[in-house]
């Protein structure tokens, strides 16, 4: 069977997975933009199609926050920080009972004040979560391919 593919990740990869998070992530974001600026100027059919979706989640965040991240502005930093770790707690939360030690001894390092909206941030995402987790247990019906 001979048939062509479009070698990347698809619009919905790319959106809610592979990027996902740049606007709290320097270190994503800075491959994001490095990127994007590598397909602006490349050719080619599908690199001009991958252009197009990154150009579009680009515009779906606030541009001027996206710079004060890249440009280590103070207070955005620390909201920025605060959200990437509250998210690797909760991940760790939900999936291991626990923070790892590499996350705590980080979060641990933080002003108490930064140290306390991480906890509290950390528990809101897991209570949403668990809510979502919880919803899903109760009504199996509704999910596509689920009976």
């Amino acid at each position: 069977m001979k048939t062509s593919y479009n070698p990347y990740p698809s619009e919905y990869e790319l959106k809610h997975i592979v990027w996902e998070g740049i606007e709290y992530d320097k270190d994503k974001l800075v491959k994001f933009i490095d990127e994007y600026n590598e397909l602006k100027e490349s050719k080619g059919k599908y690199r001009k199609e991958l252009f197009l979706i990154m150009d579009d989640i680009l515009k779906s965040h606030n541009k001027e926050n996206l710079k004060k991240l890249l440009n280590n502005d103070y207070e955005y930093s620390r909201w920025a920080t605060i959200e990437k770790y509250s998210r690797i707690c909760a991940s760790e939360i939900v999936l291991d009972g626990k923070y790892s030690k590499k996350t705590f001894k980080i979060i641990s390092n933080l002003p108490l004040s930064d140290y306390k909206l991480v906890i509290k941030r950390t528990k809101e995402l897991v209570k949403i979560l668990q809510e979502v987790t919880t919803e899903t247990e109760q009504d199996t019906s509704k999910i596509p391919g689920v009976k």
